[in-house]
């Protein structure tokens, strides 16, 4: 006899005790089926393009600060770039005054209409204090805000001028260096939503671009300027100057030495100073101020020094090292023209000595005459 066997159930009723199962319950009598909604394409579209955008507009920044050849134009770029990545219509730089009691217009940038220009001049006439209008209400409280109605707030003197422009909604948040609240970038647009947290980062962050740009900006317009005062000190020293690197060749030298030396920039560049103006008789003297350069030791003493010409110059010579960190970078050598003053001493000299042969003379001829001789004044005083 073939036993028979059971066949398993092709589709068998889970279990509720079944490790990993679940079991469902039943539905409700009259129960309505909830399909979850998914979002319109558009509507995802546009959010792909904004988090696209907004992705990209650090980069933007970077990219406009860094082609930028002064402040304002890197700053015009960049609220630009703003404008597209923020979906805004209107963006604007307010800056707080040196004596901190105002916030002034810096720069704006604008979709093209007639009506956000005429926005951006109301704007731009404005000063702003503590607490008043947008700016004023991020200085006052040190935060980003977000204002979704414009026309229903209170206190906005610019509320009238942005109707007119089809601007109802802004964006604003605190500029920092520092600790201290340097000024407050604001963005308006007919309709903006309420910031989450990528895109308050992401205002965190510009903020933080707008002021390193700034704090570079204000670096090299410094450092500008303090070249511009050394290179007219440099040149209008009424001291000879004469800038070398660390093998005593000539950088620079300056007005007065070509009129003390009469070597041109052009005709010492590069050369080694002592080849030029050191005679041969003095080259042991300077070699040994080399030396104590060299290691770092200022040097100043008096001596002669040859011209283009081949004519002496009585300087005084003052040796000063150049360090940049831990490392001689070069020499800075000054010439103070002593030739006038020794020239006097000299002839001063020579008067001396005239006048000294003069008497001794005039005594030895008093002396070997074979006769009395009276000398007196136009006063008839006797002199010898």
């Amino acid at each position: 006899m073939r036993r028979s066997q059971s066949r398993p159930d092709p589709d068998p009723e889970p279990s509720p005790a079944s490790p990993g199962r679940k079991t469902l319950a039943p539905a409700e009598p009259g129960a309505v089926a909830v399909r979850p909604t998914l979002p319109d394409e558009a509507d995802l579209v546009a959010q792909l393009r904004r988090a696209v955008q907004r992705r990209t507009l650090q980069y933007d920044l970077s990219r406009a600060f860094a082609e930028a050849e002064d402040f304002s134009t890197g700053l015009k770029a960049a609220l630009h770039a703003m404008l597209s990545a923020l979906d805004w219509d209107y963006a604007a730089l307010w800056r707080i005054e040196p004596g901190r009691v105002h916030l002034r217009f810096e720069e704006a940038a604008h979709r093209s209409s007639a009506p956000l220009l005429a926005f951006t001049s109301d704007s731009r006439q404005r000063r702003f204090g503590w607490g008043d209008d947008l700016p004023g209400r991020v200085w006052a409280l040190y935060r980003n805000l977000w204002i979704p109605h414009i026309a229903r707030e209170v206190g906005l003197p610019r509320a009238a001028a942005a109707a007119k422009a089809g601007l109802d909604a802004a964006h604003a948040f605190p500029l920092f260096r520092g600790q201290r609240l340097w000024g407050v970038l604001e963005g308006f647009a007919e309709h903006l939503p309420e910031p989450d947290g990528d895109l308050l980062r992401l205002f965190n962050s510009v903020a933080n671009q707008v002021c390193d740009f700034y704090d570079r900006h204000q670096a090299l317009r410094e450092a500008s300027v303090h070249r511009q005062l050394f290179e007219r000190l440099f040149h209008e020293s009424p001291l000879a100057i004469a800038l070398l690197d660390d093998r005593e060749r000539v950088q620079a030298i300056n007005q007065e030495f070509t009129r003390l030396f009469g070597y041109a920039p052009e005709e010492c560049s590069g050369l080694e100073l002592k080849a030029l103006i050191v005679p041969p008789e003095d080259r042991p003297a300077a070699e040994a101020a080399s030396r104590e350069l060299l290691i770092g030791r200022r040097v100043a003493y008096e001596a002669i020094r040859r011209a283009r010409d081949g004519s002496p110059r009585h300087v005084q010579v003052i040796g000063q090292p150049i360090a940049l960190s831990a490392n001689q970078a070069g020499i800075c050598g000054l010439f103070l023209d002593q030739t006038a003053r020794r020239n006097a001493e000299l002839a001063v000299g020579a008067s001396e000595r005239s006048l000294s042969l003069s008497h001794s003379l005039q005594r030895a001829i008093l002396e070997a005459a074979p006769y009395a001789i009276l000398l007196t004044d136009v006063h008839g005083v006797i002199q010898s």
